[in-house]
């Protein structure tokens, strides 16, 4: 059983994982976000989608492992479609709407988390 104090501990992990994210995305521009580093990497707006997906999903997992003896915490074919489809399917996105679509999740994963 996890006591209050490592509750609020990993809270505090959590938001300042986000505020890293934050701090390293400040300034970076509409053009600048989109644009490709290098072949076969991810744009900022890609990671950022990235980010967003996995949050939800490892929190998911890690409720999981809560109620189920001996659970599938790994990622299946379809969930990694799904990661690559919400990382595709939003690289057209806006910089700012990406990182609304992330704070909203990484609000979601501490409050699964005090829950």
């Amino acid at each position: 059983m996890t006591n209050s104090s490592e509750i609020q501990e990993l809270q505090a992990d959590l938001r300042s994982g986000r505020d890293s994210v934050l701090s390293a995305v400040e300034g970076v521009s509409e053009a600048e976000a989109h644009q490709i580093p290098e072949p076969g990497e991810w744009t900022v707006v890609q990671s950022l989608a990235h980010i967003t997906e996995l949050q939800s999903f490892w929190v998911t997992k890690a409720v999981l492992i809560t109620q189920v003896d001996d659970p599938q915490i790994t990622r299946t074919a379809v969930e990694n479609d799904v990661r690559l489809a919400a990382v595709t399917d939003r690289s057209q996105d806006g910089l700012a709407s990406l990182i609304r679509q992330m704070n909203f999740a990484n609000n979601q994963v501490v409050d699964v988390v005090a829950a």
